[in-house]
């Protein structure tokens, strides 16, 4: 299990990282709608499960600006992970640019673990409620 918990937190790590370098791209506008989508694309391939999605699709992604990005591996830390099976459970808080909570769903398939599902903590409802990849 402990082999799995590295796993899963090298692939949240890569994909935060990865995630956040296509966002200064875009953000310093060095790439063209063509080369943006493609990259995201290849972003979802890699990291995340393969499923029709009404929210985060990597046609329709937006970024952050002026270095506050949507992902960045240093401002998000990782507070747990929980394996049940070939699912995993991770929670995450970044402080900045404000205090927020978000929690990963992982399922582990024929390419390793992927990302599922993203929620963010609603401080306001006391609840979880759906977040976008």
């Amino acid at each position: 299990m402990e082999e799995d918990k590295q796993k899963i937190e090298q692939v949240l790590r890569s994909f935060f990282t990865e995630e956040m370098e296509w966002e200064r791209l875009c953000d310093k506008e060095l790439l063209s709608e063509q080369e943006r989508n493609q990259i995201i694309s290849n972003i979802f391939d890699k990291y995340i499960t393969l499923k029709e999605r009404k929210y985060g699709n990597p046609a329709i992604r937006s970024y952050g600006n002026d270095g506050i990005y949507n992902y960045d591996p240093e401002k998000e830390i990782i507070e747990s992970i929980e394996i049940r099976g070939s699912k995993a459970t991770v929670t995450t808080t970044r402080e900045e640019p404000f205090r927020e909570t978000f929690r990963y769903a992982l399922r582990k398939t024929d390419k390793g673990w992927l990302i599922d599902s993203k929620k963010i903590y609603s401080t306001w409802e006391k609840k979880w409620k759906r977040g976008v990849i």
